[in-house]
């Protein structure tokens, strides 16, 4: 661990699910509470990275959870046990965004060093690679289906990617807005929504 560097620290709540990341260096802790019958607490915290935590993603399932940050390391772990199963290392820049596809056995990864990237959970590496943002990716969304995948990012543009053939389909410039740092794709993946628009994007 570099020196001066504080390890960002997962939190575990009990809702459901629910998981926020922190810059905080802190040791595990367990508690809970109870409000109008439901318990909503603190169970556990997870020194996992080095440098804030920026993206998390639960599995479909929700066994397993993702993390990525500023040492530009992904980690997988175990929610109930909260132990580290597998780290992939690839990216060059901070991982700002992660995508567990509805298989469970592969994710996306959106960094700063404006790529995206595909894994199987089962490989250190990955397995493809989407190539065309001009800036850092700061968020992918994912159709149901996996077959498309819309990004955003500090270039201002979103773009429309076919996950299978490995291609970008379609680029929206938005010179006149800021940075996109949200987006979401409509289930039928008919429409993507971005922090500055709404955009038909497939018929």
């Amino acid at each position: 661990m570099a020196i001066g560097v504080p390890a960002a620290v997962i939190g575990l709540c009990v809702i459901g699910a629910i998981v926020g990341g922190s810059s905080r260096r802190s040791s595990l802790t367990a508690s809970n509470s109870k409000d109008n019958g439901n318990k909503f607490g603190l169970i556990r915290q997870i020194e996992a990275h080095n440098g804030h935590v920026r993206a998390l993603a639960f599995s479909p399932d929700g066994k397993f959870l993702l993390s990525g940050g500023e040492d530009r390391v992904i980690r997988l772990w175990d929610v109930a046990s909260g132990d580290r199963l597998k780290e992939f290392k690839a990216h060059e820049g901070n991982v700002n965004a992660l995508k567990f596809f509805s298989d469970g056995n592969r994710f996306l990864s959106a960094s700063d060093d404006r790529t995206i990237r595909v894994w199987r959970t089962a490989s250190p590496k990955p397995i493809s690679q989407f190539d065309g943002h001009t800036a850092e990716v700061l968020c992918i969304a994912l159709s149901s289906d996996g077959g498309k995948l819309v990004s955003g990012g500090k270039d201002k543009t979103v773009r429309l990617w076919d996950v299978d053939n490995r291609r970008q389909l379609a680029s929206v410039p938005l010179p006149d807005s800021t940075f996109i740092e949200s987006i979401a794709l409509s289930p039928d993946a008919h429409f993507a929504l971005c922090s500055p628009g709404f955009w038909h994007v497939t018929r």
